[in-house]
Formats: structure tokens, C-alpha cells, sequence
């Protein structure tokens, strides 16, 4: 098997017809998102939406690698490949077949988003899509956390259990490595358990427990992987229903009756929709930079610094992926700055919406701010997405949040707001010393299993 580069940004040609490769990429990726979460809300509603966002301008944040698993016999548009010795194809694999070889990218050649236009699109493009039977990202972060990298899997379930999601672990870690990057992180959906239960992974951090025995979870302990953290998220459903919008609406009236007067006489609140106005657009560069600081993550995790030219990169792409926020913030009126500030964020070709960062300075906490700007926010966003469903026929069905399993303040404030747990996530990280990788940084650290 091999790993094909997926193309981004100006490797994108959309003059080009819409490939089968294209179709299949967004079919695993659709497929990927259903099995760990149930639905498929936050992936574009088709794979030539799918493949026009992805031609938008990459990140200057962060390199986003992304590769296809492609069986080793593939048939592209030059006619049949060699395959490599070693390599296993088609026809090479049985129902229990132990191992697989996969030929990973060179390094060196991957490691820019400019790799030639014209070379990958047409590697992918020519891709016999049956022949494609898993994903493969690794994004190495370019403004913080300069030693870290991400990486992520998936396999076609029908391939499974037979060594290539290892495989392909062992291959993102070289490629990582290679970038210079010695520490790993990674998500997984999982099953929260017992902590004492026989079976309990515990995190190096927090509370909570996930089952061994669920999701990923065995898997990336025996793959040298630490559980960090575990993270739940939860969620507001059935709001494309008219008395349950009614019924919530009237609920946060009923809440933000009592929060009034903690904000009216030294605070005012702040609306906007999309693209941060240029009056704000320093003190949101302040709050994020605050926030990436504030939120629980693992202890090697470092803030990242956030300018006004970041936040309006930010703005740009997500305005060209059909991506919508609405955003309430805080402003103290004797200083004139903002310090707080909530936002919720839907893909406008989607039935999903995601609540995303909510935060207060830690100055002004202890006046229920926090509890004030999400209702605010939330309020307007059902509003207004109730007249966006009547004018494109695309109703808003759920909206969904993260949070830390540690960071019970704001559990206590989502479940007051009427949000029902719908799962469990890991925060996952191993480290490379010693010649080998490791679920902890240094060999005094005891990993909670």
C-alpha cells in the first residue's frame, strides 16, 4: 500500500471535472465523521462543496497534511503502477491478513504546503477510488507548540484487524519525527467508565475514565499513546421543531430574568455576525491569545498568540467554507475593552451548528458573565437561524459543545442551559525519547491506566 497526498489550497484545480478519487476522499470522510459521532452535520453537504472548501487559501497557522490509503496495485491514469517489493495489493489480502507495508511520502517533499500544483492533483485525481481503503492527517502547528505534531487515522472498517491502522500510526510518528516534532497528540471518541472499574483508562489530568475495551481507546495504549484528558461533549437537539425552539427560548428568558443586574451598570453586551468589526478587532486578538492560555489542556500544551491579522485570517476562512459565527461579547464600560465573549458557529450547508469558545477575564468573573453571554448568544442564534431555515430550507437540528471533564464551571452552565451529554472524547499524546515513543514525557511519570 502506499499514502497519496490529498491536494489543498492552489493545488486545487476546480476547472477540473470532480474526480471519483474526490468522491471517495469525501465518502471516508462522511463515513469517518458518522461512526464517531452519529451524524454527519459538520462536513459539507456534497464532495464538490467538500473539494471547493478545501480549495480555499491554506493556513498560515498550521500545515495540514492529509493523505488517501491507497492499495499498492492502484490503476492511475498512466496505466498499471509497479508495485514496490514488499507492497501488498488487491488480491494480496486475506480475511486474517497479519500485517500491511505501506510506502510512506518522503518527508522532505511533504513538508510545505507549495508542493507542486500540478503533481499532486493529478497523483490524486487519477486514483481508482475502490482502491482507497483509509486517511491518514498529520498537521505540525506553525505558530506554538513548535515540537508538537497531530495525527490522525482511519481505516475502512472492512479492512480492520489486520495490523494497517498500526501500521499507519508507526508511519504518521516517522513522518512527525522527521519534521523535528518529538511529541504527538490525538483525539479519539470513546466510552466513559467507572474510574475504578477493572477496565478504566484514567487521564493524567482531570477526572473521568474511558472504557479500554470501547472506541480506540485499547488501541492507542498499546501503541505507546497516554490519555491526557477526557473531554465530553453534549448537545441542544430537535431545534428544527418549532415548540422545542419555543420551549428553550422561553427557558434562557426565564434564566436571564435573575442575571440582569449583575452586568447592566458596568457592562454592555456586544453583538455581531461573521467578520470581526475593525473597532474590536484587537481586544478579540487579546481575548483569543487569554483563552488559548486559560483552557485546560495537557501541561507541555502552550498558548498560542494571537494578532489582529490572525484573527482576520481566521475570519476569511471561514467565511469561504460557508462557515457562519455568532458572537456575543462583553464589554466594561468604564475601560472600554471587551472581557468576555461566546461563540457559536454553523456551516451554512449544514443541519449542525457547534457552540465553540466561551470565555471571561479573569478580572471580571464572579458576575456571572459567562451564563449572561451564552443565553444572549444563544437566543439570537435560534432566532436567527429559524428565519435562515425559512429563507434556504435548511433548518439548524442540533447544536453541539466540547468541554473538559475538569472544567465543571461550565458544565454546570450547559447543563443549566438544557444541553444533554451525547459522548466522550481522549486528548491523547506520546513522546519520542530514548529511541522509542512513550505515553509520557519523562521515565518519573507514571501513566494512570
Amino acid at each position: 500500500m502506499r499514502l497519496v497526498r490529498v491536494p489543498a489550497g492552489d493545488q486545487i484545480n476546480l476547472d477540473v471535472p470532480l474526480s471519483g478519487a474526490w468522491q471517495r476522499y469525501y465518502d471516508a470522510q462522511r463515513a469517518r465523521m458518522i461512526e464517531a459521532l452519529g451524524h454527519a452535520d459538520f462536513i459539507s453537504a456534497d464532495a464538490e462543496t467538500y473539494r471547493k472548501n478545501s480549495a480555499q487559501p491554506v493556513s498560515s497557522m498550521q500545515q495540514d497534511l492529509s493523505y488517501v490509503v491507497v492499495l499498492a496495485d492502484d490503476v492511475g491514469a498512466g496505466g498499471a503502477g509497479e508495485r514496490a517489493a514488499g507492497e501488498l495489493g488487491a488480491d494480496d489480502l486475506p480475511a486474517e491478513s497479519p500485517a500491511f507495508v505501506v510506502e510512506a511520502p518522503e518527508v522532505a517533499e511533504e513538508a510545505g504546503n507549495d508542493a507542486d500544483t500540478s503533481s499532486v492533483a493529478a497523483e490524486f485525481d487519477a486514483l481508482d477510488p475502490a482502491h482507497i481503503v483509509g486517511l491518514m492527517e498529520v498537521v505540525l502547528p506553525l505558530a506554538s507548540n513548535l515540537d508538537q505534531g497531530w495525527l490522525d487515522v482511519w481505516v475502512d472498517p472492512v479492512r480492520r484487524r489486520r495490523g494497517l491502522g498500526s501500521r499507519l500510526i508507526d508511519v504518521g510518528r516517522d513522518m512527525i519525527l522527521a519534521a523535528e516534532r518529538t511529541r504527538i497528540g490525538a483525539w479519539t471518541v470513546g466510552k466513559t467508565i467507572e474510574v475504578d472499574a477493572p477496565n478504566a483508562a484514567r487521564p493524567l489530568q482531570g477526572p473521568g475514565a474511558l472504557d479500554c475495551e470501547a472506541g480506540a481507546t485499547g488501541f492507542l495504549l498499546r501503541r505507546g499513546f497516554g490519555l491526557v484528558m477526557v473531554e465530553r461533549f453534549s448537545g441542544l437537539t430537535k431545534l428544527d421543531d418549532p415548540d422545542r425552539r419555543a420551549a428553550l427560548t422561553e427557558h434562557m428568558r426565564e434564566l436571564a430574568d435573575g442575571l440582569a443586574d449583575h452586568y447592566r451598570d458596568e457592562y454592555e453586551l456586544v453583538h455581531y455576525s461573521g467578520a470581526t468589526p475593525d473597532e474590536l478587532v484587537d481586544d478579540v486578538a487579546a481575548m483569543y491569545t487569554e483563552f488559548s492560555a486559560d483552557i485546560p489542556k495537557g501541561d507541555d500544551e502552550e498558548p498560542t498568540t494571537f494578532t489582529a491579522e490572525k484573527v482576520r485570517e481566521i475570519d476569511q476562512r471561514m467565511l469561504t467554507r460557508n462557515l457562519t459565527s455568532y458572537t456575543t461579547a462583553v464589554r466594561h464600560v468604564p475601560s472600554g475593552r471587551l472581557v468576555a465573549y461566546t461563540t457559536i458557529v454553523r456551516r451554512t450547508t449544514s443541519v449542525g451548528a457547534t457552540q465553540e469558545d466561551t470565555w471571561v477575564h479573569r478580572e471580571h468573573r464572579g458576575h456571572r458573565l459567562g451564563m449572561t453571554i451564552k443565553l444572549a448568544n444563544l437566543e439570537r442564534f435560534l432566532a436567527v437561524s429559524a428565519e435562515e431555515a425559512q429563507q434556504r430550507g435548511l433548518p439548524v437540528e442540533r447544536l453541539v459543545t466540547w468541554n473538559a471533564e475538569v472544567n465543571s464551571h461550565m458544565w454546570a452552565i450547559n447543563e443549566q442551559l438544557g444541553f444533554e451529554v451525547l459522548g466522550a472524547e481522549g486528548s491523547w499524546s506520546t513522546y519520542y525519547r530514548d529511541g522509542s515513543w512513550h505515553s509520557t514525557r519523562d521515565s518519573s511519570s507514571l501513566a494512570r491506566a
